[in-house]
C-alpha cells in the first residue's frame, strides 16, 4: 500500500513539474494590441484596486512570491516572467 502511495506522489510531482515548465506565448493576432487606457495615476490607482479585489487571492502580494499553491501556480505579478 505504501509503495502505491509513493508511486502516485511521484507521478503527481512529475506532472506538476511538466505543467509548470510550459511557457505561454501571446497569439500572433494579439501581439500588436495596445492598451486603450492612458497611463496616468488615476488609471494606475484603479488597476491596483481591481488587482486587490480580483487577483490578489491567487497571485498574492506583488514581489512576495506568496501565490496560491495551485497545480498551475499563478505568476507573481512582480516577477520577471510576468
Amino acid at each position: 500500500m505504501r509503495k502505491k502511495i509513493n508511486l502516485v506522489l511521484i507521478a503527481i510531482l512529475y506532472l506538476a513539474i511538466q505543467v509548470s515548465a510550459q511557457e505561454w506565448e501571446v497569439p500572433a493576432d494579439q501581439k500588436d494590441i495596445k492598451n486603450p487606457l492612458e497611463y496616468n495615476l488615476a488609471n494606475v490607482k484603479k488597476g491596483k484596486e481591481l488587482f486587490y479585489q480580483n487577483c490578489k487571492s491567487c497571485h498574492g502580494d506583488p514581489g512576495k512570491n506568496n501565490v496560491l499553491p495551485l497545480v498551475l501556480p499563478p505568476v507573481d505579478i512582480a516577477s520577471e516572467k510576468m
